[in-house]
């Protein structure tokens, strides 16, 4: 369902070939192909987190509330898969309020998209009790008992990462997406990156802050000063979906600048063999 949202979401935007290239990156993204043959935390949480954006963000852009209110049940799912969904306002609120001002239509004048949001956080809450029957019992207590466990995991530094803090800052996210992402991936995801930097400030076009934030925010939070990671990148999986799509942005920029049929076909056999070798493996 996540792999069909991206893929939706990457083509309404940039097309077929950006849509085909996001949507195989994210469902051979090894870390993301391999862990949900046995995770059961972690890429349900990553969809539950992905699809609470893309409907958001539909519902929001084309004036669906109904999308809205699934958005706010996709992320009670979230924070009762795992509770890293608690950090989704950190992509959310920046796009949304940037869209407002760029938005010429006066967007809460629209009754069922008002109405919508603002059922948001109660249809969220009841979601996430109603699907964890360990808050049943003392829901105060126990929701107190798992913030407690987040803040001490979030913050003890575990001794395997200490060769790669630097003046507090942990580099080792950064790194071990750098080294185990395969490199037709990595190539177009830093192409799709500097492309939506170059378009946000030159057109000021407000999907790309939804883009850069959501790739941003997992990885930030857990490289500050004071923040700590455990056993890998699988606890931040979340970025990748982000990283997918900047994949297929990335594709798209390339074939943008490539006006010459010849170099265009190098281009797509190039692609296509990178991807071809890495679902080989």
């Amino acid at each position: 369902l996540l792999v069909l949202a991206i893929s939706i979401f990457t083509y309404y935007h940039f097309g077929t070939f950006a849509s085909i290239t996001s949507a195989l990156s994210l469902s051979l993204y090894p870390l993301f192909f391999s862990e949900s043959h046995f995770n059961i935390k972690d890429p349900p949480q990553t969809a539950f987190f992905g699809l609470t954006i893309i409907s958001f963000y539909f519902g929001v852009i084309k004036n669906r509330g109904y999308l809205i209110t699934l958005s706010a049940v996709f992320f009670g799912l979230a924070l009762g898969t795992k509770f890293n969904a608690v950090f989704l306002p950190l992509i959310l609120t920046p796009w949304f309020f940037l869209y407002i001002k760029r938005n010429s239509s006066p967007l809460f004048t629209k009754r069922n998209l008002l109405i919508s949001l603002f059922s948001f956080p109660f249809i969220s809450v009841g979601t996430f009790y109603a699907f964890w029957p360990v808050l049943w019992q003392d829901p105060i207590g126990r929701l107190m008992l798992m913030l407690s466990f987040y803040k001490d995991a979030g913050t003890a530094l575990a001794g395997e990462f200490d060769q790669y803090l630097h003046k507090g800052f942990n580099t080792f996210p950064l790194v071990w997406i750098f080294i185990t992402t395969p490199l037709v991936v990595l190539f177009l995801s830093l192409v799709g990156i500097v492309f939506s930097t170059l378009r946000l400030i030159s057109r000021k076009e407000v999907v790309y802050t939804l883009i850069l934030v959501w790739f941003l925010v997992p990885i930030v939070r857990v490289s500050l000063p004071g923040t700590a990671i455990h056993s890998g990148i699988r606890h931040i999986m979340e970025f990748i979906p982000a990283m997918a799509i900047s994949v297929g942005i990335g594709a798209f920029g390339v074939l943008k600048v490539t006006k010459k049929r010849l170099v265009r076909v190098f281009v797509y056999i190039l692609m296509v063999g990178g991807f071809v070798f890495t679902f080989w493996e």
